[in-house]
C-alpha cells in the first residue's frame, strides 16, 4: 500500500475510533444515529437491487427505490424509539436523585459508541471514496502513475459495485431527513416568497408602464433626467424604468418584512408535536419526490451515452461504476424513466456527437 492509501486508511480508522470514544461518553441518548441507518439501508437495498437488476425493469426499479426509502425510514423510527427509551431511563435516574452526565448507563454508552463509530467511518469513507472516484474519472497522469495500486486493490474492487448505490441512497436519505426537519410549510413558504418577488417585479412594471395615474411621476422624473434640455423619448423610457425599480424596491421591503415575520409563526406552530409530525411527513415526501425527479431526469438525459461507449469513450470509466450496481443503475444506464418508455428529454448524445 502506498502513502496515499495509508493516509486514507489511517483517516478512516482515526475517525472511527474517535467516534467510538465520543459515543461512549455521550451515550446513544445524546447521539444522532443516521450513520447506522444509512449504512444498513444502503447495503440492504444495494444487495437486493443487485439481485433484481440482472434483468432490469421499471417495476424492479420502483421496488428497489421504495425499499431504500422504506428501510431508511424504518431504521430511523427504530433508532428513535431506542433513543427515547434511553432518555426515559436517564430521566428516571435523575428523578431518583442520581447524578447523570452524558451517558445514562452501560448499554446507552455501548449503543452510543457503536453509533458514532459507524458515523465516523461513514463520513470518512464517503469523503475518501468521493475523492478517489473523482480522481479515477479525471484520468490524470498523476493518478495512473501513483494511485494505480489503490484501484487494483481487492478491497477497492470488491466495494466498487456499491459506491454509486451508496451515493444515490445517501442523497435520497438526505432529502428524507432535510424534508422532515424543514417541513412542507417552510418549503412552500420559500416558494411563495419567490412568487411574491416575481409578482412584485411584474406589478411594478405594469404600474410604471401601463397605468396613466403614474404618468405625472414619469414626466417629473424625465424632466429631472433631461435637465434644462428638451425631454426625449429616451428620458421618458429611463424615467419609467427608474419608477418601476423604485416601486419594486418598495414592494420588496414589504415582502422582506413578511418573509421575516411568517417563519416565526411557522416555528411557533411547529412546537406542536402533531403539527410538527404532519408538517415533517409532507415535507419529507415533497423533498424526496423533487430529488428523485431531478436524479431520474438527469439519468434520462445522460443514459444514451452509456449505450454507445464507442462514440463516447470518455464515459467508459464512469459507466464502469454502474455495471453491477443495484440502486444506481436505475438512475443511469437503466434509468427508470427510460425503462418506462420516456425518450431522452434533451438530445445530449446528438449535441456531443
Amino acid at each position: 500500500m502506498n502513502i496515499f492509501g495509508s493516509i486514507i486508511l489511517g483517516s478512516i480508522i482515526t475517525f472511527t475510533v474517535l467516534g467510538f470514544i465520543i459515543g461512549l461518553c455521550k451515550g446513544f441518548s445524546n447521539s444522532k444515529s443516521w450513520g447506522v441507518e444509512f449504512l444498513i439501508a444502503a447495503l440492504l437495498s444495494s444487495l437486493v437491487g443487485s439481485a433484481l437488476a440482472k434483468e432490469a425493469t421499471a417495476v424492479k426499479g420502483i421496488i428497489t427505490i421504495v425499499l431504500a426509502i422504506g428501510a431508511f425510514l424504518l431504521l430511523s423510527l427504530f433508532s428513535s424509539l431506542i433513543r427515547k427509551g434511553f432518555q426515559s431511563s436517564k430521566r428516571r435516574k435523575i428523578a431518583r436523585g442520581k447524578k447523570v452526565h452524558g451517558s445514562g448507563g452501560f448499554f446507552d454508552s455501548v449503543f452510543g459508541g457503536v453509533s458514532l463509530a459507524v458515523k465516523g467511518f461513514v463520513i470518512s469513507a464517503v469523503v475518501s471514496c468521493f475523492v478517489l472516484v473523482a480522481l479515477d474519472l479525471s484520468q490524470f497522469a498523476f493518478v495512473t502513475e501513483h494511485l494505480a495500486d489503490i484501484y487494483s486493490n481487492p478491497s477497492w474492487i470488491a466495494f466498487k459495485p456499491f459506491m454509486m448505490d451508496f451515493f444515490y441512497v445517501g442523497v435520497i436519505a438526505l432529502a428524507v431527513k432535510c424534508g422532515f426537519s424543514g417541513g412542507i410549510s417552510n418549503t412552500l413558504w420559500v416558494i411563495l416568497v419567490f412568487g411574491m418577488i416575481i409578482f412584485a417585479a411584474l406589478a411594478a412594471y405594469h404600474l410604471a408602464f401601463n397605468i396613466p395615474s403614474f404618468d405625472g411621476a414619469v414626466s417629473g422624473l424625465a424632466g429631472l433626467f433631461a435637465g434644462e434640455g428638451e425631454i426625449s423619448e429616451m428620458n421618458i423610457a429611463i424615467a419609467r424604468w427608474a419608477l418601476a425599480a423604485g416601486l419594486f424596491l418598495l414592494m420588496l421591503v414589504v415582502v422582506v418584512l413578511i418573509g421575516i415575520f411568517v417563519p416565526k409563526l411557522l416555528g411557533a406552530a411547529r412546537n406542536s408535536k402533531i403539527f410538527y409530525v404532519i408538517d415533517g411527513v409532507f415535507g419529507s415526501v415533497f423533498a424526496t419526490a423533487v430529488v428523485l425527479g431531478i436524479l431520474l431526469v438527469l439519468g434520462n438525459i445522460v443514459q444514451p451515452l452509456s449505450v454507445d461507449l464507442e462514440a463516447f469513450p470518455f464515459m467508459a470509466q464512469f459507466s464502469s461504476y454502474f455495471e453491477t450496481s443495484g440502486v444506481a443503475t436505475y438512475f443511469y444506464n437503466n434509468d427508470l424513466l427510460t425503462l418506462m418508455g420516456i425518450q431522452p428529454l434533451l438530445p445530449l448524445a446528438e449535441w456531443l456527437s
